[in-house]
């Protein structure tokens, strides 16, 4: 389907999306009523776009007549008041389906979201590989008369019922182009995923914005395109565009915001004269890791060196 085409993603708050990533690597995408109020209007907004729906109540439950605390399973007959249970010393007590109710994500919607941006080859479906788990989305460019590439789509990919799976599916289902793997794995997880013919993305790395849960095109399509930085003995490399950043072997670090590459080039030029780089000459937000995310920063960190002075790279 043409990228004009498809209905733009929904807006959401910055909690709302860090609440959807969290939900994507619980062992079920499934929240519970208590938890639900706990994120304050971030669950509500999901469910308000389609992300989050009532799916079905808890099969156990406190008794509401006493302060133990004890869980007691439901007898699974409801009336108009709610669930009943049997308490100990009270004998049947009902309790009001509204506190038990479980909430799921709409995986369907929110793939559509998330993939908002792409340019999905018409006539390609998506189909589930495993349960729950991991989905072909079919084939998409990420540019206007780019190459097409497979699409997938895996949450907890390393869980051990899960990467056999998918390995195995990888595997038989052999393409000529690299095939993109979308995942809700940490990106510090992803970095040392090794699939056969994959390139591996975090999508919490890959956003287009902070208030939406669409991935960004361009990003994936620079990673498919771009042409890594010449070994030249260097420790530290950065590519001729300033997107791409090699620090000995460490995996690359790709950088798309206009902001962020002119922080690493000040940062890489600091590094060649031997000088410092304070935080107010990349940022007026006073932390590096609010600047950079803290999934990029939890790397690049490690790299960095903070003085007196300022910061700097340290190999």
């Amino acid at each position: 389907m043409p990228k004009s085409s498809r209905v733009p993603p929904a807006r959401l708050s910055p909690e709302a999306v860090h609440l959807l990533l969290e939900v994507l690597e619980l062992l079920k995408p499934i929240i519970s009523k208590a938890a639900f109020e706990l994120t304050g209007d971030a669950a509500a907004a999901l469910m308000a776009v389609g992300l989050l729906k009532l799916h079905d109540h808890e099969p156990v439950a406190a008794s509401p007549a006493d302060d133990d605390d004890i869980p007691s399973i439901l007898d699974g007959e409801r009336d108009e008041s709610g669930f009943t249970l049997f308490d100990s010393r009270h004998g049947p007590v009902s309790v009001p389906s509204g506190k038990l109710r479980r909430y799921r994500l709409v995986m369907p919607e929110l793939i559509r979201q998330l993939t908002s941006q792409f340019r999905i080859v018409p006539g390609t479906a998506t189909s589930e590989i495993v349960t729950d788990h991991v989905w072909d989305l079919g084939s998409a460019r990420f540019e206007e008369r780019a190459p097409i590439h497979s699409l997938w789509f895996a949450r907890r990919p390393l869980q051990s019922d899960v990467k056999g799976k998918l390995i195995s599916a990888l595997t038989s289902r052999p393409t000529q182009r690299v095939r993109v793997l979308l995942t809700s794995a940490r990106a510090s997880v992803a970095i040392g995923m090794q699939l056969p013919g994959t390139m591996v993305f975090a999508i919490e790395e890959i956003l287009s914005t902070a208030n939406s849960i669409a991935i960004s095109a361009e990003f994936i399509h620079g990673r498919l395109t771009s042409t890594p930085p010449p070994s030249d003995g260097k420790a530290i490399r950065l590519s001729g565009d300033g997107r791409t950043l090699s620090i000995l072997d460490d995996p690359p670090f790709q950088f798309r915001s206009t902001e962020r590459v002119a922080a690493i080039g000040k940062l890489v030029r600091a590094y060649e004269s031997g000088s410092w780089v304070r935080v107010d000459e990349i940022t007026d937000l006073g932390s590096l890791r609010r600047f950079f995310g803290t999934a990029i920063w939890k790397r690049l960190s490690n790299r960095l060196k903070r003085g007196p002075a300022g910061w700097k790279f340290e190999v």
